[in-house]
């Protein structure tokens, strides 16, 4: 996906995609240590960081393909508590 948006899309709008892919992908590890944990972290961070440009480009949209001037979307919000699970996850088996 990156490659096919790469030279038609502003660079701050690619880097929230790729950060959304790299969040998605390593987050499906099957194990997850402290090292991979902060690069998950720090793909969702980044993604917060670009976010802004995906309302910029106006490709943000919702039912009906209305747009949407917001990230108050539930699967972003869960994202949120998945580093926090797996931490919570270690301590408990450990």
């Amino acid at each position: 996906m990156v490659g096919v948006i790469s030279g038609a899309a502003p660079d701050d709008f690619i880097i929230a995609i790729q950060a959304l892919m790299d969040f998605r992908y390593l987050a499906q590890a099957q194990v997850i240590k402290s090292n991979l944990l902060k690069k998950i972290s720090g793909a969702l961070q980044s993604f917060h960081e670009h976010k802004s440009s995906i309302l910029d480009a106006g490709v943000q949209v919702g039912g009906k393909n209305n747009p949407i001037n917001h990230f108050q979307i539930l699967k972003l919000e869960l994202m949120q508590g998945v580093v926090l699970s797996i931490e919570w996850a270690g301590a408990a088996a450990q």
